[in-house]
């Protein structure tokens, strides 16, 4: 397992709990539980070995607490409010360190669509989320994005292969590999750790959305390691 301490955090998107064999390579997780969400119970089995072996978790917002059949964000949607419940009980168990807000493109940074954000932020917050990364799409710009994120008090992670690098203490790049493996040959995956690890973010993590979350993470641990002890 890498060292606790190092200046680029790497892991996976994972539907669910993070293995022996991918604790002994990466202390990174993004855990995405997916329908039916798992119980409480199931949780908790999860998350005692990633905890035991000090691996960084992330949880992402599951779209049964952020989609329902009026829309978007509605809180006044039941089945949205059981997923906020489960949300909330989920954020008890695992304890991340930052919980991880992907929006659709549905909704844009009109004034109607971010006041419904804001509200929704609010909600998140009373259930328990202290630290929230946003991972906006569709009409979004990334600079403009970045500046409504920063009055929100939210951190903005980034595309990382089409985004730039900001100037804040936290970085979260997410790099998406499918259908595209052929991208993920070595000049990418050096080219998008440098930047990464010459980023000013005091906290920096790359998260690989992938088919095959182990293979594509560990091939980018190697990378970024190599790159790091040349720092």
């Amino acid at each position: 397992m890498p060292a606790d301490d190092q200046p680029l955090y790497i892991g996976a998107r994972l539907a669910r709990a993070p293995d022996a064999n991918y604790l002994q390579a990466l202390n990174m997780a993004e855990l995405a539980p997916a329908d039916p969400l798992p119980r409480p119970t199931t949780l908790t089995k999860w998350v005692t070995q990633a905890h035991a072996q000090h691996c960084r978790l992330t949880l992402a917002v599951p779209q049964r607490a952020l989609l329902s059949q009026q829309g978007i964000a509605r809180l006044d949607d039941e089945d949205l409010q059981q997923g906020l419940k489960w949300l909330k009980a989920a954020i008890d168990i695992i304890k991340p360190l930052h919980l991880i807000l992907r929006t659709p493109r549905e909704l844009g940074p009109g004034p109607r669509d971010r006041e419904r954000l804001v509200r929704y932020l609010d909600a998140l917050r009373q259930h328990g989320a202290d630290s929230i990364i946003w991972l906006p799409s569709g009409m979004w710009e990334q600079a403009q994005a970045a500046q409504w994120a920063a009055r929100q008090q939210l951190h903005c992670g980034i595309d990382a292969l089409h985004d730039e690098v900001g100037e804040g203490e936290l970085l979260y790049a997410v790099l998406r590999t499918h259908g595209l493996y052929s991208r993920l040959g070595e000049g990418v995956l050096d080219r998008v750790c440098n930047t990464l690890l010459s980023a000013p973010a005091k906290e920096r993590y790359l998260i690989i959305d992938s088919a095959e979350p182990l293979r594509h993470a560990k091939r980018a641990q190697s990378v970024a390691l190599s790159l790091s002890s040349n720092l």
